[in-house]
């Protein structure tokens, strides 16, 4: 993976205590199946502030909603052939809004945790789920290596940007 920072000479990029020089960081990655992927954290310029991610597939495509909206979009491929804007046959596209369900809004949290605590709620669900394996004397489903396979590409990714881009592999956690 490999990944760019901006930074300006904003004073709140001196010093600060992560030693931080970007407002905003894109990283490029590519998987082990060599499947290309994006991701952004943008908090200064004309830009929407927002942490979100697309996932996109030859079939079809999800774009997670700007975080002042709720709409989601789908793009699926069809079997319609059409034209580009330059005049080339292309396969069309479908887009549609999606309106995703505020899952922590239904009954799989105990009423106590039904509220948007940030990230589309899914902070909520971690604690609930840690609660329940201590009541039920049971090993966490978001374990330690669970938890390294969500944060360490980030991790990894700053430390590219620090190094101008250079690229870098994530390591693999296993037991």
């Amino acid at each position: 993976m490999s990944a760019l920072g901006y930074g300006d000479q904003s004073p709140l990029l001196k010093n600060n205590p992560y030693n931080n020089p970007f407002w905003n960081e894109t990283a490029f990655f590519q998987t082990n199946k060599n499947h290309p992927f994006r991701v952004e954290v943008n908090w200064k310029g004309a830009l929407r502030n927002a942490e979100r991610a697309e996932w996109r597939g030859e079939k079809m495509s999800f774009i997670s909603s700007a975080s002042e909206s709720n709409e989601h979009t789908i793009i699926r491929s069809v079997d319609t052939i059409g034209k580009d804007d330059a005049g080339f046959q292309i396969k069309e596209n479908r887009i549609e809004k999606y309106a995703q369900e505020k899952w922590w809004q239904t009954p799989m949290l105990p009423e106590t945790l039904r509220h948007d605590s940030g990230h589309d709620g899914s902070h909520s669900f971690i604690t609930h789920e840690f609660i329940e394996s201590i009541v039920q004397n049971r090993a966490s489903k978001i374990n330690v290596f669970e938890a390294l396979a969500y944060t360490a590409p980030g991790i990894i990714a700053h430390a590219s940007a620090l190094k101008n881009g250079e690229f870098l592999k994530i390591p693999s956690f296993d037991l």
